[in-house]
């Protein structure tokens, strides 16, 4: 009899394959595989429940690969070789055999590692918001998910909206793009004023450990190598100006870490694509304590969050405001940035934009 824990598993790369359809081919093809070889997704169990996700079973193998494990699969992988090959039914057997023969490297990886993709585009959609927050002065910036904290150095790259002018840190080695939709960008783009920053993460990264910096670049998908420059570039940044992070749970930590904060500065407290590893009541609770942290000091949140279509339910307050477009498509992908602000008590949600979640293109909902 078949574990249902592994069904419940191998369904998941069907999901996996839609989402990555278009933008990922090696991956679209190696899901639609797996879903159906319930030995090799059997190797996820390994994770924690909340880690069951395809995306760590394909950095765990990206990531032996790019540490130079000599295997035919690597031919498959456009991160590895100029000269790909495109991904057909050769590769899922190389795949198979892969992840068979190391198996106890994988499963190692499976165990200790988490998804933690610190996708660095996604700070075009965060620094209007948060200059707007510092046009009174200063703000700390907490980031829950952080990872290796490389959105907490949203001051330090530079960006362009659409065809507009370059804006932000002008000598930046780290040069972020994107496509500009609805209304224009509703609020000033310089740099926001940072007096603090701190991360959280159950597991935080260290970009000046090669292992962790590997990590990181094995969770971007193999064919997205301008996301992978990106990241190689927001590493140097985080190098020289390495972002202070604290290891701890995002819900029961929280309000040790804001209490690190000086008092004297206002918080913005952000997030992206993490509340998809929160269980319902975990979103619950950790709604509920930063409600509670904000009745005791200023503090801004800003969730940036995806899985908006997907039938994944209102995860977070911001949700509540989502109304689905008439052309939008079950497999569409894109998060949504909101902002929460409290007075007398009391909360108000508003939805900013609807955000691609690699950070390609932005569509403003506020004038």
């Amino acid at each position: 009899m078949i574990d249902a824990s592994v069904k419940q598993v191998a369904a998941r790369f069907i999901q996996f394959a839609e989402e990555t359809h278009g933008s990922s081919p090696l991956y679209e093809t190696l899901s639609r595989s797996v879903s159906l070889d319930l030995e090799v997704a059997a190797l996820l169990l390994a994770a924690a429940p909340s880690q069951q996700r395809p995306n760590l079973l394909f950095a765990a193998v990206h990531d032996l690969l790019l540490s130079g494990m000599s295997h035919p699969l690597a031919a498959y992988y456009p991160s590895i070789t100029a000269t790909s090959l495109p991904a057909d039914r050769t590769t899922i057997g190389h795949f198979r055999d892969f992840c068979l023969s190391h198996r106890s490297q994988l499963t190692e990886r499976i165990e200790t590692r988490h998804t933690q993709t610190n996708e660095v585009r996604r700070s075009i959609a965060l620094l209007p918001i948060m200059q707007q927050m510092s046009l009174d002065g200063p703000i700390a910036l907490v980031e829950v998910g952080a990872s290796a904290g490389l959105n907490l150095l949203v001051d330090r790259y530079r960006y362009r909206y659409g065809v507009g002018a370059w804006v932000g840190a002008p000598d930046s080695s780290v040069a972020i793009e994107c496509e500009s939709r609805g209304h224009a960008v509703p609020f000033q783009v310089d740099p926001p004023r940072i007096g603090y920053r701190l991360g959280l993460d159950s597991h935080p990264l260290d970009a000046t450990r090669a292992d962790d910096a590997r990590w990181l670049m094995a969770c971007v998908w193999p064919e997205h190598l301008e996301r992978q420059s990106l990241l190689s570039a927001a590493l140097g940044v985080a190098r020289t100006h390495p972002p202070r992070l604290i290891a701890g749970d995002a819900i029961h930590a929280l309000e040790a870490t804001i209490a690190e904060v000086p008092d004297h500065l206002p918080i913005c407290l952000f997030h992206s694509a993490t509340a998809a590893y929160f269980t319902d009541s975990e979103c619950a609770a950790f709604a509920s304590t930063i409600d509670r942290i904000a009745s005791q000091r200023p503090l801004h949140w800003v969730s940036l969050e995806g899985g908006a279509v997907q039938s994944f339910g209102a995860r977070l307050p911001f949700e509540r405001l989502f109304s689905r477009r008439a052309n939008d498509l079950p497999t569409d992908i894109f998060g949504l940035l909101g902002h929460a602000t409290w007075r007398d008590g009391h909360r108000t949600d508003e939805l900013l934009a609807r955000v691609d979640m690699h950070g390609r293109w932005i569509e403003w909902l506020i004038a």
